[in-house]
C-alpha cells in the first residue's frame, strides 16, 4: 500500500490511482485483448 503521510503537493507523481480505484469501485478487472489493454471498472449506484 502506498504512503499516505505526505501531502499530495509533497509526493512523487504515480503510485496512488490504481489504490484509489481499488478501494472506491466496486469492481475492476483488467485484460490483454486484442493488443490492447483494457481495465474496465465498475460503481454500483
Amino acid at each position: 500500500m502506498p504512503t499516505k503521510a505526505l501531502a499530495a503537493k509533497d509526493r512523487k507523481k504515480g503510485g496512488l490511482g490504481i489504490y484509489m480505484v481499488k478501494n472506491s469501485m466496486d469492481d475492476m478487472k483488467y485484460e490483454y485483448k486484442d493488443g490492447q489493454n483494457v481495465l474496465t471498472v465498475v460503481k454500483n449506484l
